[in-house]
């Protein structure tokens, strides 16, 4: 069997994960010798386990809530797309009738998902970035105290063990060249923006739910979105999940329903221009999980949710159940026309891509900071 390999994964046919290169790394081209499953030597029951096996000797898998996933570079792909299980399956296991060839066996990959190993590795938090587990360790690449790390970029130059001075500038770093020129009002909202940075590295040791950021403005122009979107660049290096607020409460729940299936860093819900009530957000924002209803999944799933949380609204009315999950950033350019502003020293949308890998090892060296004092609780405002 020819195998091409492509980047971290190998394919047989270029699309689909078939075996992963591990201490055949040095080569492009191999023949090898296919995994077996002889459903007249096996019985069914055997065969399920059996090809449970074959499929983690050749990808990685793990279990996020009650789905399994295979992990593709920096990507997972949910098993429960029958479709892509079933090409992972012909691809990588014959099927045989004692020394007969034989397709797979009709609903073998519905029955086998339906008992999956206890030996998948289960994941609480999936980040982009590196980020910190329970034990203080900052945990960069791989899987570990329920930490799945998919960072892919350039490496990342970070001192084991910073000193005050490297985190200084660091966090100089942060809150000047970053958001030195946001017109935050009154100016101590800064460190609440850089809370909302700093929070997802952190993520995995907070035990229990963590608010919304709620970026306002009196006037639109002044900066909310994109801070938002920016802080969502340098976590994921995109803009983030957005969750239209003008849709129905049915639509808007079925976005944040596929954004926490497709396991997203950042949420934004943005400008938002009417009052801020709407119970299913309330109930997230106290909940580490999520179980969709059964409509939207066709099924009953447990869903993590780890994501940061960001809204943007001109001067919002906001509901006492929303206010008191809320942790309010406010700006205010304090002009009539705030787009009219010139003279910036960075254009953020395209400086903070072009410095994601600089404005990721500022956040972890001062998080790395932070833990090597012990974690300590502060009181800011």
């Amino acid at each position: 069997m020819e195998i091409t390999t492509y980047s971290s994964i190998w394919f047989r046919d270029k699309s689909i994960p078939v075996i992963r290169a591990r201490d055949l790394a040095n080569s492009h081209t191999f023949s090898l010798a296919t995994p077996v499953i002889d459903t007249k030597a096996l019985k069914a029951r055997e065969q399920y386990p059996k090809a449970w096996e074959i499929l983690m000797n050749q990808v990685q898998l793990f279990k996020i809530g009650s789905e399994i996933f295979c992990r593709d570079g920096s990507e997972l792909h949910p098993l429960s797309d029958k479709p892509f299980l079933e090409r992972l399956l012909v691809d990588g296991i014959d099927f045989k009738s004692g020394d007969k060839d034989i397709t797979m066996p009709q609903k073998f990959a519905d029955l086998m998902l339906a008992k999956p190993p206890k030996e998948i590795p289960e994941v609480d938090f999936v980040a982009q970035f590196p980020v910190v587990t329970q034990s203080g360790h900052i945990l960069s690449k791989g899987c570990k105290e329920g930490v799945l790390c998919l960072y892919g970029g350039p490496p990342l130059v970070v001192p084991e063990k910073p000193t005050e001075e490297e985190a200084k500038a660091a966090l100089l770093l942060i809150a000047d060249e970053f958001m030195g020129e946001l017109p935050f009002d009154p100016p101590y909202h800064r460190n609440r923006a850089i809370a909302a940075l700093l929070q997802s590295f952190v993520r995995p040791v907070i035990n229990g739910a963590t608010p919304l950021y709620m970026f306002t403005a009196p006037k639109g122009g002044t900066g909310k979105s994109l801070l938002a979107k920016c802080i969502a660049q340098i976590l994921s290096g995109d803009d983030g999940h957005e969750v239209d607020f003008e849709k129905s409460k049915r639509e808007r729940e079925e976005e944040v329903v596929t954004a926490l299936n497709e396991s997203a860093v950042a949420i934004i819900i943005d400008n938002v221009d009417k009052p801020i009530k709407w119970a299913f957000l309330d109930k997230l924002l106290t909940s580490q999980v999520h179980r969709p209803r059964q409509k939207y999944t066709h099924r009953t799933k447990t869903l993590q949710n780890q994501a940061l949380w960001m809204l943007t609204a001109n001067a919002p009315k906001v509901f006492e159940d929303t206010a008191r999950r809320t942790i309010e950033i406010h700006m205010d350019a304090k002009m009539e026309n705030p787009r009219d502003r010139q003279g910036f020293k960075h254009n953020l949308e395209t400086w903070v891509p072009e410095h994601r890998k600089e404005l990721l090892e500022a956040c972890i060296t001062v998080v790395a900071y932070w833990v090597s004092l012990g974690g300590p609780i502060y009181d800011v405002p």
